[in-house]
């Protein structure tokens, strides 16, 4: 088993543009797994539908960067995989969504993987995962949290 880290994003969503809250990359030396994703809104409470969105990544888009935390703290590691917040330019993604989840505004959400199941990203540089969300009424900030393996 590798290492694992865990990352904290979020985003102000705008209507039914998917805004990221999280991307993580690696490189042509790395592949990670996501292995859990929570999502929720840290805005006002507020009536309403969002979607929550996973889908690989072929660029990294201008985002502030976001350090990686060790889970384990007592091997103190620092992560190979780069991650990035706050878009101001948005990642380019790439094939189909991955994961969707479909949320009350007031709701949040525990995804796990089964075992197998984990997101894995390409060996590719600039590849990786992003973690999005849309609303086509609210526009209320989104909050996330990913646990990769490296």
């Amino acid at each position: 088993m590798g290492e694992r880290y865990g990352s904290v994003g979020f985003m102000t969503t705008n209507a039914a543009t998917r805004k990221t809250m999280l991307r993580l990359t690696g490189s042509t030396t790395l592949i990670f797994k996501v292995y859990e994703w929570i999502v929720g809104s840290d805005g006002s409470p507020a009536d309403g539908v969002f979607v929550y969105e996973a889908q690989r990544t072929t660029t990294t888009g201008t985002m502030t960067s976001v350090t990686p935390e060790p889970l384990d703290t007592a091997h103190g590691l620092v992560a190979e995989a780069t991650a990035g917040s706050l878009a101001t330019a948005e990642p380019t993604y790439a094939g189909v969504i991955a994961l969707a989840i479909p949320l009350n505004a007031r709701a949040s959400q525990r995804w796990v993987a089964a075992p197998g199941g984990e997101l894995v990203a390409a060996r590719v540089a600039s590849n990786g995962l992003g973690f999005g969300s849309r609303s086509p009424a609210l526009t209320i900030s989104t909050r996330c949290t990913v646990h990769h393996e490296e």
